[in-house]
């Protein structure tokens, strides 16, 4: 069993909690609970390699309590789609009728990055997707919906940024996560995410990851942003 030192062993229940927030979101058919319990044990040791730790416990005690009261109200989506990939979710319109509406995950200039580390990626889509499966409640709490986003980038997020952009090459995944369709799972993810945040009604809310974008060799990296346009899943 892994020992996870003082200053990093709250980061184990925001990551708990973040991951059964998915869980609870997303269908297991698209998005397999074992993988994602690999990529939560990889991100807690990714965490747990970072060379200068914060402890900001009191910081998270408030949030995770939030945390753990939305995630008893989270009613996963209904998803439709092929055997391997999501895309359309059934929703309750204003006037009670169910619709049945495509997924449409916005683009981001993040997209083009070659090398992302798919284990923050994967960490990121289960934030974002507990951002907007908590939107409404966090909101109830002053500040408590900006501080959530705040402190994740500043202790899981920023101290792995370089990581993230550029995992390095010949990086295989599939050594580590096994034997999972890797790039269709995070696409499922993805579109889980987007799926969220059309239930929420706060679609134009959804989150970009935040990270600079270098689009051409010697170019000033960029912020993140969404290009306007949107993915399309894999059929694979």
């Amino acid at each position: 069993m892994l020992d996870f030192g003082v200053e990093t062993n709250h980061k184990l229940s925001v990551l708990y909690r973040l991951f059964e927030i998915f869980t609870r979101s997303c269908p297991e058919s698209y998005v397999p609970l074992e993988f994602l319990n690999i990529i939560q044990g990889l991100n807690m040791i990714y965490q747990n390699s970072i060379a200068n730790k914060t402890n900001n416990q009191d910081k998270w005690e408030e949030l995770l309590t939030d945390l753990a009261t939305c995630s008893k109200t989270v009613v996963g989506g209904e998803y439709a789609g092929t055997a391997h990939q999501i895309e359309k979710i059934s929703l309750r319109g204003y006037r009670g009728q169910q619709e049945v509406l495509d997924v449409l995950p916005p683009q981001e200039l993040a997209d083009q990055i070659p090398q992302l580390d798919l284990v923050i990626d994967a960490m990121w889509f289960a934030f974002a997707n507990a951002y907007g499966a908590c939107y409404q409640k966090l909101n109830e709490n002053r500040n408590s919906l900006n501080n959530f986003r705040k402190l994740f980038h500043k202790d899981f997020l920023q101290p792995l940024l370089i990581r993230w952009v550029d995992v390095g090459p010949g990086v295989d995944f599939g050594i580590v996560v096994g034997d999972y369709q890797i790039d269709q799972i995070l696409m499922n993810m993805r579109f889980c995410v987007t799926g969220t945040f059309m239930k929420q009604r706060i679609i134009d809310r959804q989150l970009v990851r935040p990270i600079p974008v270098i689009l051409a060799p010697g170019q000033t990296p960029t912020h993140n942003k969404k290009t306007g346009q949107t993915i399309a899943g894999q059929t694979g």
